[in-house]
Protein backbone atom coordinates (compact mmCIF):
# COMPACT_ATOMS: atom_id res chain seq x y z
CA UNK A 1 0.00 0.00 0.00
CA UNK A 2 3.12 2.59 0.71
CA UNK A 3 4.07 2.35 -3.16
CA UNK A 4 0.67 3.34 -4.04
CA UNK A 5 0.21 5.97 -1.69
CA UNK A 6 3.88 7.19 -2.76
CA UNK A 7 2.41 7.29 -6.72
CA UNK A 8 -0.98 9.41 -5.58
CA UNK A 9 1.00 11.49 -3.88
CA UNK A 10 2.97 12.00 -7.30
CA UNK A 11 -0.44 12.28 -9.18
CA UNK A 12 -1.34 14.74 -6.74
CA UNK A 13 1.85 16.86 -7.04
CA UNK A 14 1.41 16.61 -11.13
CA UNK A 15 -2.20 17.99 -11.16
CA UNK A 16 -0.87 21.03 -8.51
CA UNK A 17 1.81 21.86 -11.11
CA UNK A 18 0.28 21.41 -14.52
CA UNK A 19 -3.39 21.64 -14.20
CA UNK A 20 -3.64 24.88 -11.95
CA UNK A 21 -6.29 22.93 -9.19
CA UNK A 22 -6.58 24.24 -6.28
CA UNK A 23 -5.58 21.39 -3.30
CA UNK A 24 -9.19 20.03 -2.97
CA UNK A 25 -9.63 19.65 -6.73
CA UNK A 26 -6.68 17.65 -6.85
CA UNK A 27 -8.21 14.84 -5.12
CA UNK A 28 -11.05 14.39 -7.03
CA UNK A 29 -9.89 12.36 -9.91
CA UNK A 30 -9.35 9.70 -7.30
CA UNK A 31 -12.78 9.40 -5.84
CA UNK A 32 -14.05 9.57 -9.28
CA UNK A 33 -11.77 6.52 -10.51
CA UNK A 34 -12.92 4.76 -7.15
CA UNK A 35 -16.71 5.41 -7.68
CA UNK A 36 -15.97 4.45 -11.36
CA UNK A 37 -14.84 1.08 -10.44
CA UNK A 38 -16.90 0.31 -6.90
CA UNK A 39 -19.57 -2.28 -7.69
CA UNK A 40 -22.62 -0.15 -6.53
CA UNK A 41 -23.98 2.66 -7.86
CA UNK A 42 -24.70 4.16 -4.03
CA UNK A 43 -21.98 5.88 -2.45
CA UNK A 44 -21.65 5.17 1.12
CA UNK A 45 -18.75 7.65 2.85
CA UNK A 46 -17.24 4.77 5.25
CA UNK A 47 -17.19 2.39 1.50
CA UNK A 48 -15.50 5.25 -0.23
CA UNK A 49 -13.15 5.89 2.55
CA UNK A 50 -11.93 2.42 2.44
CA UNK A 51 -11.78 2.09 -1.32
CA UNK A 52 -9.38 4.90 -1.34
CA UNK A 53 -7.21 3.84 1.24
CA UNK A 54 -7.00 0.61 -0.02
CA UNK A 55 -6.33 1.45 -3.51
CA UNK A 56 -4.64 4.44 -3.63
CA UNK A 57 -2.82 4.77 0.17
CA UNK A 58 -5.00 7.77 0.75
CA UNK A 59 -6.30 8.62 4.37
CA UNK A 60 -9.01 11.01 3.46
CA UNK A 61 -11.12 12.21 6.00
CA UNK A 62 -15.03 11.31 6.06
CA UNK A 63 -15.91 15.73 6.04
CA UNK A 64 -13.23 16.28 3.13
CA UNK A 65 -14.93 12.99 1.47
CA UNK A 66 -17.88 14.68 1.67
CA UNK A 67 -16.54 18.15 0.32
CA UNK A 68 -14.43 16.04 -2.74
CA UNK A 69 -18.07 13.89 -3.26
CA UNK A 70 -20.14 17.96 -4.04
CA UNK A 71 -16.73 18.26 -5.90
CA UNK A 72 -17.35 15.54 -8.32
CA UNK A 73 -20.99 16.68 -8.38
CA UNK A 74 -20.70 19.57 -9.65
CA UNK A 75 -17.96 18.31 -12.60
CA UNK A 76 -21.04 15.65 -13.52
CA UNK A 77 -19.64 12.72 -12.16
CA UNK A 78 -21.77 12.17 -9.42
CA UNK A 79 -25.87 13.30 -8.54
CA UNK A 80 -27.75 13.48 -5.24
CA UNK A 81 -31.13 11.07 -4.97
CA UNK A 82 -32.77 11.14 -1.70
CA UNK A 83 -29.93 12.86 0.50
CA UNK A 84 -27.42 10.25 -0.76
CA UNK A 85 -24.61 10.85 -3.70
CA UNK A 86 -25.30 7.90 -6.55
CA UNK A 87 -22.86 7.47 -9.55
CA UNK A 88 -23.89 8.61 -13.01
CA UNK A 89 -25.00 5.80 -15.32
CA UNK A 90 -23.99 7.85 -18.45
CA UNK A 91 -20.37 6.47 -17.34
CA UNK A 92 -17.03 7.98 -16.42
CA UNK A 93 -14.36 9.10 -18.98
CA UNK A 94 -11.07 9.50 -17.34
CA UNK A 95 -7.44 9.49 -18.64
CA UNK A 96 -6.58 8.20 -14.82
CA UNK A 97 -4.34 5.37 -16.14
CA UNK A 98 -1.49 6.76 -18.08
CA UNK A 99 -1.42 10.05 -15.49
CA UNK A 100 -0.74 6.74 -12.90
CA UNK A 101 1.54 4.90 -14.93
CA UNK A 102 3.92 8.14 -15.67
CA UNK A 103 3.54 8.91 -11.91
CA UNK A 104 4.94 5.76 -11.24
CA UNK A 105 7.83 6.00 -13.22
CA UNK A 106 8.77 9.69 -11.72
CA UNK A 107 8.50 7.88 -8.41
CA UNK A 108 11.21 5.45 -9.28
CA UNK A 109 13.33 8.32 -10.06
CA UNK A 110 12.59 10.30 -7.00
CA UNK A 111 13.45 7.23 -4.62
CA UNK A 112 16.67 6.30 -6.50
CA UNK A 113 17.50 9.94 -6.22
CA UNK A 114 16.46 9.67 -2.13
CA UNK A 115 18.63 6.83 -1.75
CA UNK A 116 21.78 8.47 -3.26
CA UNK A 117 20.50 11.73 -1.13
CA UNK A 118 20.30 9.86 2.24
CA UNK A 119 23.73 8.12 1.41
CA UNK A 120 25.65 11.22 1.09
CA UNK A 121 24.16 12.81 4.12
CA UNK A 122 24.02 10.24 6.72
CA UNK A 123 26.14 7.67 5.13
CA UNK A 124 23.25 4.97 5.41
CA UNK A 125 22.77 2.71 2.63
CA UNK A 126 19.08 2.79 2.09
CA UNK A 127 16.82 -0.19 0.18
CA UNK A 128 14.37 1.31 -1.62
CA UNK A 129 11.92 0.06 1.00
CA UNK A 130 13.22 2.02 3.28
CA UNK A 131 13.39 5.25 1.08
CA UNK A 132 9.57 4.33 0.04
CA UNK A 133 8.82 4.20 3.61
CA UNK A 134 10.60 6.94 4.72
CA UNK A 135 9.58 9.69 2.41
CA UNK A 136 5.63 8.33 2.59
CA UNK A 137 5.40 9.23 6.07
CA UNK A 138 7.18 12.38 5.98
CA UNK A 139 4.53 12.92 3.09
CA UNK A 140 1.72 12.03 4.95
CA UNK A 141 2.79 14.19 8.02
CA UNK A 142 1.97 17.11 5.47
CA UNK A 143 -0.55 16.23 2.85
CA UNK A 144 -3.47 15.08 5.46
CA UNK A 145 -3.09 18.26 7.32
CA UNK A 146 -3.13 20.35 4.34
CA UNK A 147 -6.65 18.37 2.98
CA UNK A 148 -8.70 18.65 6.05
CA UNK A 149 -7.57 22.60 6.31
CA UNK A 150 -8.31 22.96 2.99
CA UNK A 151 -11.80 20.90 3.30
CA UNK A 152 -12.30 22.91 6.84
CA UNK A 153 -11.81 26.17 5.41
CA UNK A 154 -9.40 26.53 8.60
CA UNK A 155 -5.94 27.68 9.08
CA UNK A 156 -2.99 25.44 8.13
CA UNK A 157 -0.30 25.85 11.15
CA UNK A 158 2.68 27.32 10.03
CA UNK A 159 5.94 24.78 10.23
CA UNK A 160 9.22 25.59 10.76
CA UNK A 161 11.54 27.57 7.89
CA UNK A 162 14.17 25.16 7.12
CA UNK A 163 15.88 23.67 4.21
CA UNK A 164 13.65 20.75 3.12
CA UNK A 165 16.69 18.00 2.94
CA UNK A 166 17.31 19.42 7.13
CA UNK A 167 13.82 18.16 7.85
CA UNK A 168 13.47 15.10 5.90
CA UNK A 169 16.94 13.96 7.21
CA UNK A 170 16.03 15.27 10.74
CA UNK A 171 12.31 13.24 10.34
CA UNK A 172 13.47 10.22 9.14
CA UNK A 173 16.34 9.71 11.59
CA UNK A 174 14.10 10.84 14.55
CA UNK A 175 11.37 8.59 13.22
CA UNK A 176 12.63 5.55 11.96
CA UNK A 177 16.11 5.23 13.40
CA UNK A 178 15.33 1.09 13.72
CA UNK A 179 14.29 1.06 10.03
CA UNK A 180 17.03 3.41 8.43
CA UNK A 181 20.00 1.01 10.28
CA UNK A 182 21.01 -2.16 9.05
Amino acid sequence: MGQEALVSLAILKVNWDEKGRDYVDNFVPFVVETIKSSESDRISLAALQTALRERFGLLVPQGALNTLLRRAERQGFVARDAGTFVRRTDGIQTDFASARAEAARRQAALIAKLIDFVKQKTGVQWTEEQALTGLLAHLQSFVVPILAAAAEGTPLQATPKQPAATRLARHWTEQWPSRLAY
